[in-house]
């Protein structure tokens, strides 16, 4: 993060020395902002071009839509869409898929695919996977793999972001037959990386496999964090108490202790799942054996796992440990006096 600001800090600067600011070195500036995720700044950068009296092109066009869809600037980007109709860039390739990232990003899905219809055929494998990560985001899954059968009919590769995107699918509809045949094709194709791992371990245990880690990494002495949190998440969300916590004490064993976010992502899992028992004795672990406070969203996750569980006597006691709380804090009690209507939580 840190690097990116200075970069972007020093781009900005060198920007600033020019002695000519044409259209290419503002294209240059607001694309720096958009690929750091700053699509706000980008805009800005985008207006400012214009109020020089400059003429933005097809590049523009393409790098400020992109911003769009990454910040979710919806009346923004349709107005560039319509603009660029207007002047007749929409016929361009770069600038079609950035229209298709748009949509895809903002979750206007018919609109993602009538615009993708009529870049077909479509040999770049970036425009299909902007389509089938906003399918799969937007929870039309289905739809995310029957285009991924007609890309692989056209005879275009899938690389690794269409394989964990597709993976991410089969977890979400259940479709472990699925899954299987594209582990087998991922292996085939010698793109499998850890990415690769992780996307595979949360399909599996979406659909209810545990599997080993070694399927994440060969080498479990070399695991970094990301890698062991995947795992202990995949066997939080089968209820695999005892290989949770083996893996904690394994990760630990290699150099590493397991963070807030591990800990997070396994309450969470609890939450959603209805793991009471798992749930609190993930919570007396953080706190006892790794000495790590708890944060608001800990608080919280348990606030949702006893509510879920109908326990508001501790959930209450929940919120009496936590030093402050929230709106999601109150917005849980809330949805709990709501759904129960217990007059405890009133």
């Amino acid at each position: 993060m840190y690097a990116k600001c200075s970069l972007l800090m020093e781009a900005q600067k060198t920007f600033d020395q020019l002695p000519v600011q044409d259209t290419v070195s503002w294209n240059a500036i607001i694309s720096a902002y958009v690929e750091a995720g700053l699509g706000r700044q980008g805009l800005e950068n985008f207006e400012k071009l214009q109020s020089k009296g400059l003429s933005p092109n097809a590049s523009t066009f393409a790098c400020v839509l992109r911003g769009c869809g990454t910040i979710g600037a919806v009346n923004e980007g349709l107005k560039l869409h319509g603009h660029v109709v207007e002047v007749g860039f929409d016929s361009l390739l770069a600038v079609g898929h950035s229209i298709v990232y748009f949509y895809s990003k903002c979750g206007w899905l018919t609109e993602a695919l009538e615009e993708f219809s009529k870049l077909l055929p479509i040999e770049d494998v970036q425009i299909w996977n902007s389509l089938i990560s906003g399918l799969v985001k937007y929870e039309d899954c289905e739809k995310a793999l029957f285009l991924f059968a007609c890309m692989q009919e056209q005879g275009l590769l899938p690389d690794n972001g269409t394989f964990s995107t597709i993976l991410k699918a089969c977890g979400k509809t259940s479709t472990l037959e699925f899954g299987r045949r594209l582990h087998s094709q991922i292996r085939s194709s010698r793109s499998f990386d850890s990415v690769m791992g992780i996307a595979l371990i949360d399909m599996y245990s979406r659909c209810g496999v545990v599997v080993d880690k070694h399927l994440v990494h060969h080498q479990v002495s070399t695991m970094d964090i990301v890698e062991w949190s995947a795992i202990i998440t995949s066997y939080a969300r089968l209820g695999e108490t005892d290989l949770v916590l083996t893996a904690l004490e394994e990760m630990r064993e290699n150099g590493l202790c397991p963070n807030e976010i591990t800990f997070l992502s396994v309450l969470s899992t609890c939450a959603h799942a209805g793991f009471l028992e798992q749930g609190q004795k993930y919570y007396d672990c953080m706190r006892k054996e790794f000495g790590i406070a708890p944060t608001m969203k800990h608080y919280n996750c348990m606030l949702d796992l006893f509510i879920r569980a109908g326990q508001i006597d501790n959930a209450m006691l929940i919120l009496e440990e936590m030093p402050m709380q929230d709106h999601a804090s109150w917005a849980i009690l809330f949805g709990a006096y709501t759904d129960l209507g217990n007059e405890k939580v009133a």
